[in-house]
């Protein structure tokens, strides 16, 4: 079954969640003030995901390398400019290649030096002292340090070696985790896994599958945040035309994740239970949602429904219908002054904020006609512009407590939104479920905007669709404390 795993916080369990969740995340880093809402979690058998916070320690580990990445990146995008495509495997310049086998090289000793102090011992007591149903186990950092670089296979002739061998240390933390070697742990223990394509991910999953792990979680937030473009993939070995230029990271999570699945199902003839961490796009969710069943655990987690609401520069309200979609505020507010539609959503939280503070419609066109009907930017929507005072549920006004209510309000609309996301998703399976999901893919490419996200999509959908269909078996449910 799939679910949507919230972050935990007072908002988003506590007495103004009207959208209560399944499933809570809670990391090592933030346990100290949230004890009491973890009790409370247990008090409604839900269930319960203890992350181990390596995410920030991995932007600590990447930081020293970003300056040489981005030269190469300078190099490569040269080079790609030329052939006029993205660069197939072995097609740099002989330089070129020397220059990224040496920043891979210098990735491998970091992971190397990081695994001397990972501090395990002390991140899985942290994470048991939750009780919790599930805890993600410790990573190799190699892997995800490459993608966060910009480094490819393509690039630096990475041999599969590489890769299987930063697994199997990650799967060895995990059945040391399980069996108590780093102390009591009572709780089912996902492997931390990682890979870069189809094909390291189909030989990852394999391995795990091998092992009899319970449970898979690969961290997503790297490879969703890859700015680069990409006109093919390789699966089993051989290039696959993608017949245009799209943004990387859709394609790449969803080959990841389908890769993942199919090795452990060949492997064990049945899925894995598989945790998605950071899979911060509305989307993106029911494609990877076909590659589960009711009978498997099926789960991703993301704070980007609270950051797109109130920490982002670029404010966001999610929508589900005609499809899964970010709106951006600015946005929304120029359509509807010139004459588009209204944000007149009825959830909860938007309409409880505006019975208090009501759209000032006549006074916001009055300011955009003084502007000469320009284009909105996003700092249209942040005091001190006049914008943010008659817009409040889509801005940052200037009074510190209006603006704190009206984030939080976007904070529980986009929540309300992925649970009926994830409500929808629920209510199908197998054949039903993948034909609601490619009727789904239509109405956000008729939808959404710019070509080539519409392009990623239909390609990652494509990979999901066909790796859906070759899966069989199921895995198992969790049975709730």
């Amino acid at each position: 079954m799939f679910h949507f795993v919230a972050n935990l916080k007072p908002y988003t369990i506590g007495p103004d969640a009207k959208a209560r969740f399944g499933s809570y995340l809670l990391s090592v880093d933030y346990t100290s003030g949230l004890i009491a809402l973890v009790d409370q979690v247990h008090k409604q058998h839900s269930i319960l995901v203890a992350d181990n916070g390596n995410f920030d320690r991995m932007g600590a580990l990447i930081k020293p390398l970003l300056a040489q990445a981005a030269r190469l990146a300078k190099l490569r995008q040269a080079e790609e400019d030329h052939l006029k495509r993205a660069a197939r495997p072995g097609e740099l310049s002989a330089d070129l290649q020397r220059k990224f086998v040496a920043l891979r090289a210098k990735v491998a000793d970091v992971a190397a030096e990081a695994r001397k102090s990972d501090g395990v011992k002390k991140i899985v007591s942290a994470q048991n002292t939750m009780a919790p149903t599930y805890l993600i186990g410790m990573e190799d950092f190699s892997i995800p340090l490459l993608m966060g670089l910009g480094i490819e296979r393509a690039y630096a002739s990475i041999p599969m070696s590489f890769f299987t061998q930063a697994a199997r240390r990650a799967i060895a933390y995990a059945v040391k985790t399980a069996k108590g070697g780093f102390g009591p742990c009572d709780a089912t223990v996902f492997a931390g896994l990682h890979a870069v394509d189809f094909d390291t991910a189909k030989k990852i999953g394999g391995l795990a599958g091998d092992a009899k792990l319970a449970g898979i979680a690969t961290g997503f937030g790297m490879a969703l945040g890859d700015p680069k473009f990409c006109d093919f993939r390789i699966e089993n070995g051989k290039i696959v035309e993608l017949g245009a230029s799209i943004p990387r990271s859709y394609v790449r999570v969803i080959d990841v994740a389908a890769g993942l699945h199919l090795g452990y199902a060949h492997a064990t003839g049945h899925r894995p239970k598989f945790h998605a961490l950071g899979f911060r796009t509305p989307i993106l969710q029911p494609l990877l949602a076909v590659l589960g069943d009711r009978g498997t655990y099926t789960s991703t987690d993301s704070t980007a429904p609270i950051k797109d609401a109130y920490s982002s520069v670029t404010i966001a309200l999610y929508v589900d219908r005609p499809a899964p979609l970010k709106l951006k505020a600015y946005l929304i507010a120029e359509k509807w002054l010139d004459g588009g539609i209204p944000w007149d959503c009825k959830c909860p939280f938007c309409a409880g904020f505006l019975k208090q503070h009501p759209f000032q419609l006549n006074k916001a066109k009055a300011w955009w006609k003084s502007k000469g009907k320009r284009k909105l930017t996003p700092k249209d929507l942040w005091a001190p512009s006049p914008l943010a005072e008659v817009m409040p549920l889509l801005s940052m006004p200037k009074n510190p407590e209006l603006r704190k209510q009206a984030g939080m309000s976007r904070i529980g609309h986009n929540h309300w939104i992925l649970k009926r996301l994830e409500t929808n998703i629920r209510r199908r399976t197998g054949v039903e479920l993948r034909d609601w999901v490619d009727v789904l893919v239509d109405k956000y490419v008729d939808a959404g905007s710019g070509l080539a996200w519409k392009g990623a999509t239909r390609a990652a959908w494509a990979v999901a669709r066909k790796a859906a269909e070759e899966l069989k078996g199921a895995g198992g449910e969790f049975k709730p404390k």
